[in-house]
């Protein structure tokens, strides 16, 4: 008989390090769609931040101070959506 060893549970590490980055990525994304039609330029935070990005994208803030998120969902008009990890009295999303 061959035993595996149990499943651990997923890796708090790992959640804690993809929600940031999802988050990082959609606001690259959001950057990147914003800057197209506003003609914005990155904040100098961002440059400060550490940021590497291709050529032809940039970076913005869009929300600042938000928490810790769960879930991002960038609509197709460019509205962002963020789930938080933890409901507040003012509830669990921002938009």
């Amino acid at each position: 008989m061959i035993r595996f060893p149990a499943a651990r549970p997923r890796s708090r590490v790992l959640a804690r390090t993809l929600s940031p980055a999802v988050l990082l990525l959609g606001l690259v994304l959001q950057g990147w769609h914003g800057q197209a039609e506003s003609g914005a330029l990155a904040p100098s935070s961002l440059l400060d931040a550490g940021l590497v990005l291709p050529d032809g994208f940039e970076a913005i803030v869009v929300a600042d101070g938000v928490g810790p998120a769960r879930q991002l969902v960038v609509n197709s008009n460019g509205d962002i959506y963020v789930k938080l990890r933890r409901v507040h009295d003012d509830g669990g999303l921002v938009a």
